[in-house]
């Protein structure tokens, strides 16, 4: 919990005080009391596609892999490499580099940070000095795109295996010896996996229903066993085993093998899936998480989290709501919140953290604007609603008023950022930091002034848009330091299709489909939009997404005095959650989130070794000062158990080695 240093803060400036300043200089700002007015132009940059691509991914070509009988008649080879060193890395290989699976796998290797290297076959020679040197191995995991590295040859103008046989022996080798587990991540059923055909199945129209067995359960330990995981959107295999070294992971509920390990004769593991994979398909990304941490066993540089961060802006002050009957952003009513919505909200996140489990410490994080605290509104039953709530919610500074902050001045950002500090002091606001500062609808992040005067007051994070191109995160997880105030990180923040305008679900609905009556071809329910855009959100979690999600305070509003429509798509969200995934969700401040981001950044630009020496020790070293995580390692102050695995995070200073041990291999 962050607590607000109120022995480092002059006194809280009194209500005939506040009166003064508020007629004396409020007149210099452009802001206004009322949020989300005068500013259409930010209508696009928050907009955001309404649906993932969930393209159906086709058929693999069936491509037999070369020499495989030959292969499968090979004697068990000497594995007499299996306790030396290697390279922390994982090797992916495809066929293609355009193929959805590629793009599946190296993305998820990129969200939990862990390091890889890419090699398209179609387009290089894989030789034994690619793989190790002697005693040395450059990877310590092998993952395969397709299981026949199947391409499309423009030359012959048939697909092809991009690996010849030679090819496959120097990676069955390198594999063998060295004792490296092999993914296989869309295959195509036969022998070398140990596997046999049965049928092929096209799940956009019909799913499948996959059922974990007794194995599958410890390798997606994660997973909620009570509900099948619905494989959708991907040409599928449905398998047989083939050998009595097959075991099944993932099954039909007719006992059809999607995935399964097998153990060939030399010795060698592949995990198999037979569903083909995308970016965005659910099962794949359910799926993923088990599947890296097998063919790592357990033991790599990163480390993975499920966050939900619902950041609500514009808190004390007011929205002009959407006008249902003349479909119209900026001529409806005005809401600001009372002690009532509050209260519901504080009621909706004690039953949410009561009767889910996974989302028992989620907590909404509001930003507020001090001026709705000056008396400006009549009847205020918000401002000591907040005092009295307080401890229910995280706080962040979002500057006193709604002043846009592009064209400010120095002196105006500072007592703008100054005043709304002053008032978390007068609220006693005690979850709350004086380095997290949001600006009115993203402004001045590129204004010197301002950026110089947030600096001056201890500002390190302040928060951006994500679909704004140069405020996207550069790679999963990192943010964007400052160019003009380096020593502050923009954090890229997750837009969302509930707008600053949208108190009830019937404004939702009539603004969603006005917008986007056409991609959809018809009028959605309220219902179809809770579903469209809980889907959206769900998939941040999956990928381990640390970007906060903007919502607005009328957003809030208790329309029926228990919900709200932002609460109702909270609950969508965690329900599918839930159906999915035991690991608990994990809630951060906006300065919790900014140092997370920060280090995974600082990581990203740094040069990073990893020696695995495989039940001894890990040996790490960078060119520049780093945090390193490191999942499967139990290792000095700052480790942790998450979703039953170790996290350490240890601290690399530039060229200077760090070992740690490691337990025996599993």
């Amino acid at each position: 919990m962050l607590t607000l240093n109120r022995s480092s803060r002059r006194r809280p400036p009194s209500a005939l005080a506040i009166a003064a300043l508020l007629l004396i200089g409020l007149a210099v700002f452009s802001g206004s009391a009322l949020a989300g007015d005068g500013q259409p132009h930010q209508y696009a940059e928050f907009r955001v596609p309404v649906a993932p691509d969930l393209s159906p991914v086709g058929p693999l070509p069936d491509v037999q892999i070369p020499g495989a009988r030959r292969h499968a008649a090979l004697s068990a080879r000497a594995a007499g490499r299996t306790q030396a060193p290697r390279d922390m890395r994982v090797l992916v290989i495809a066929g293609d580099a355009s193929e959805p699976n590629h793009k599946a796998i190296t993305g998820f290797l990129s969200q939990i940070g862990i390091p890889y290297t890419s090699f398209i076959a179609s387009r290089q020679r894989l030789t034994p000095e690619m793989l190790s040197i002697g005693d040395y191995g450059f990877f310590y995991a092998i993952i395969l795109t397709t299981s026949n590295l199947a391409f499309f040859n423009p030359e012959t103008h048939q697909w092809e295996s991009a690996f010849d046989l030679d090819e496959w022996n120097i990676l069955w080798s390198y594999e063998a010896e060295f004792n490296i587990r092999q993914v296989t991540f869309y295959t195509y059923p036969n022998q070398l996996y140990g596997l046999r055909l049965l049928r092929t199945a096209n799940t956009t129209a019909n799913p499948l229903d996959g059922i974990l067995t007794e194995a599958g359960r410890q390798i997606f330990f994660y997973l909620n066993t009570a509900r099948p995981l619905q494989i959708r959107y991907a040409y599928t295999y449905l398998a047989a085993p083939a050998d009595v070294a097959t075991v099944p992971l993932l099954t039909t509920t007719e006992g059809e093998i999607l995935a399964a390990l097998y153990r060939a004769p030399d010795g060698r593991e592949n995990l198999a899936l037979t569903a083909a994979n995308g970016p965005d398909l659910i099962h794949s990304l359910a799926l993923s998480y088990g599947v890296i941490n097998w063919v790592t066993r357990g033991l790599f540089v990163g480390e993975r989290h499920v966050y939900l961060n619902p950041q609500i802006q514009d808190v004390f002050l007011a929205n002009a709501l959407w006008d249902i009957s003349n479909e119209s952003p900026y001529s409806g009513p005005v809401y600001r919140l009372n002690d009532t919505d509050l209260e519901s909200s504080v009621k909706w996140q004690q039953r949410i953290q009561s009767t889910r489990p996974v989302a028992r410490n989620l907590r909404l994080e509001l930003a507020y604007s001090g001026e709705g605290t000056t008396g400006i509104y009549r009847n205020d039953s918000l401002t000591p609603g907040a005092a009295y709530y307080q401890a229910a919610f995280k706080w962040v500074n979002r500057t006193f008023s709604h002043a846009n902050l592009d064209w400010s001045n120095y002196s105006e950002a500072r007592i703008l950022i100054e005043w709304n500090r002053d008032i978390a002091v007068r609220l006693r606001l005690s979850i709350i930091s004086d380095e997290a500062l949001v600006t009115p609808g993203m402004s001045g992040l590129y204004n010197p002034e301002v950026m110089r005067a947030a600096s001056r007051l201890g500002t390190k994070y302040v928060l951006g848009i994500a679909s704004r191109p140069w405020e996207a995160n550069p790679a999963p997880h990192a943010g964007i330091f400052d160019w003009i105030q380096p020593d502050i990180l923009i954090i890229p923040a997750h837009p969302t299709n509930l707008y600053h305008n949208v108190s009830t679900p019937e404004e939702w609905t009539s603004e969603y489909n006005y917008y986007y009556r056409d991609y959809w071809r018809r009028d959605l329910r309220y219902a179809d939009i809770l579903n469209y855009e809980s889907d959206i959100i769900l998939r941040y979690l999956l990928k381990y997404d640390i970007d906060p999600l903007i919502f607005y305070q009328a957003n809030l509003r208790s329309y029926d005095r228990v919900h709200s429509v932002l609460t109702d798509l909270l609950d969508s969200v965690i329900a599918k959650y839930s159906a999915l995934y035991t690991l608990p969700i994990v809630s951060p401040t906006m300065q919790q989130i900014g140092q997370k981001m920060s280090a995974r950044t600082l990581l990203s630009r740094a040069w990073l070794g990893a020696t695995l020496e495989p039940g001894k020790q890990i040996t790490l070293y960078a060119d520049k000062n780093v945090q390193v995580p490191l999942t499967g390692i139990s290792s000095g102050a700052n480790t942790e158990v998450y979703g039953g695995q170790s996290i350490s995070t240890l601290t690399l200073t530039a060229g200077t080695p760090v070992t740690v041990p490691v337990a025996a291999a599993p």
